[in-house]
């Protein structure tokens, strides 16, 4: 099981990850807004499991990671962590297209108080 969580960076832009109990497998792209961001998760849960989305690729320093990719325009919606080696590589993309449960826990509340936007967010 893995755990799909929205979360707003430090440049007010959404992003979401992918967790599992060990690691974060996966983070996206920033969007300007929630729903964007909400779409965007929604597309990666959908089409998890179809190999074409998935890029590999190795980075100047030897490592590899992988990019997610919206089939048909290839827009990157996301990029993997760096691993060492391929198969550790090859291990993680077999687990998000294994995956038969992605949990997604979205929970980000705003309260508008006294015409001020307040965000609260937590796990």
């Amino acid at each position: 099981m893995a755990l799909l969580k929205i979360f707003q960076d430090k440049d007010s832009n959404f992003r979401f990850f992918l967790k599992t109990k060990k690691d974060i497998l996966f983070f996206s792209e920033p969007f300007s807004s929630l729903q964007l961001c909400s779409e965007k998760m929604s597309y990666f849960k959908a089409h998890s499991r179809a190999e074409k989305n998935f890029k590999r690729r190795q980075a100047g320093c030897g490592s590899y990671y992988f990019v997610f990719i919206k089939y048909g325009n290839n827009e990157i919606i996301g990029t993997s962590k760096s691993y060492l080696n391929k198969s550790s590589m090859e291990n993680s993309i077999s687990l998000i297209k294994g995956s038969r449960t992605i949990v997604v826990f979205t929970q980000i509340l705003w309260l508008t108080y006294k015409g001020k936007n307040l965000r609260f967010s937590h796990l």
